[in-house]
């Protein structure tokens, strides 16, 4: 009874009491999170590891069991399983609920820090990433256009998926489809062998001309100069011009019984000069484009996609109004006949979720 009596006798104070309350609510209303499901951190990381085109049991000696050993130290750490396919090494680590997993993350990052000098030097650098099955795109992009598809893929990778990857509470954008340029050497086996020129001894020399290499500094009499030897290909033609091998000439028995007659009388002998040979001479070099490790069709035509993932912590229908502002600005800098579609959008969803529990 005071309190009602207190309500009556002071309307103006109970009045303020009320619309306070109401303001928090507003207020804690618009900072609350709106997430299609809950922020949960799932204690588990996963070490992955490329290496090639290695058979699983190859991986399974010489990479994942390697990794299993060094990280089996780890705190916290409850169980560690493994899947070794072709060309992957996956190690599954699950640690006790409630462990800090940034401190998890860091422990296991050092201990394969260790071990890097044991695995095979062909073989990627082990990534560790967090695990959670809930994981997926925020948004999906359709990039598409009049174009040559190729075209379409250089500007998806260098122009959109870099400018995408720098909006604020965008952790990753990934391109799948499209066509990839490559520059195919074909070796003719026959040209090889005659030349005595093995394919590793091809595969070396490419490796070691496409290489700016440093010479250090020289001192002038003012200025501090800059030496370095400019070898990276600019052209395809600067491949095939590539010196693979030096030839030296195949002597006869004659050849060099009559070099032996011409120092003893005295005449002046000059050796056959060797020959150098370029990657042209006995290989096809071509500008062509990698075999597609995916697909991508939207509208029953062929496009290239971009996933777009976001941060952990991050709110997506505030990610994704920055993505779409950064969409507006990319479609005046994109080239005529190329044109940006979201196909997905979670945040979508998201709203009319929410719009609805607000009706009820």
């Amino acid at each position: 009874m005071k309190l009602i009596r207190l309500a009556v006798e002071r309307p103006v104070t109970t009045v303020m009491f009320y619309a306070a309350l109401v303001l928090m609510g507003l207020i804690a209303l618009a900072a609350l999170p709106r997430e299609l499901f809950p922020t949960i951190s799932f204690p588990e990381l996963l070490v992955v590891t490329r290496y090639g085109a290695a058979a699983p049991e190859e991986l399974e000696n010489i990479v994942t069991k390697v990794i299993e050993e060094q990280v089996g130290t780890v705190p916290n750490l409850k169980r560690v399983r493994s899947i070794s396919r072709e060309g992957v090494s996956v190690v599954i680590l699950e640690f006790n609920w409630g462990t800090d997993m940034g401190l998890a993350h860091l422990a296991v990052r050092e201990k394969i820090d260790l071990i890097k000098d044991r695995l095979p030097v062909e073989a990627e650098e082990p990534i560790v990433q967090r695990h959670n099955p809930f994981v997926q795109p925020m948004m999906v992009l359709s990039v598409s256009g009049n174009l040559p598809l190729a075209d379409l893929t250089r500007l998806a990778d260098d122009v959109v998926k870099k400018r995408l990857q720098k909006v604020d509470g965008v952790a990753s954008a990934s391109v799948s489809g499209g066509q990839e340029r490559e520059i195919l050497v074909e070796v003719d086996l026959g040209k090889m062998q005659s030349s005595n020129i093995s394919i590793s001894g091809v595969v070396d020399s490419l490796k070691t001309s496409n290489v700016n290499y440093p010479a250090g500094t020289t001192q002038g009499r003012f200025y501090e100069y800059l030496v370095r030897t400019i070898g990276e290909f600019s052209k395809v033609e600067d491949v095939g011009k590539t010196v693979v091998a030096v030839d030296a000439p195949r002597e006869s028995a004659e050849y060099l019984f009559r070099a032996q007659e011409k120092r003893r009388g005295g005449d002046s002998f000059q050796p056959k000069a060797q020959r150098l040979v370029p990657l042209n001479a006995i290989a096809d070099v071509k500008d062509a484009f990698k075999d597609p490790e995916s697909f991508s069709r939207h509208n029953g035509k062929s496009n290239v996609s971009i996933a777009i993932q976001k941060q952990f912590e991050a709110n997506t229908p505030k990610t994704a109004r920055r993505v779409r502002q950064a969409l507006e600005e990319l479609s005046l800098s994109l080239p005529k006949g190329m044109g940006l579609e979201i196909v997905y959008d979670e945040s979508e969803f998201i709203q009319k979720s929410l719009g609805d529990v607000g009706m009820a």
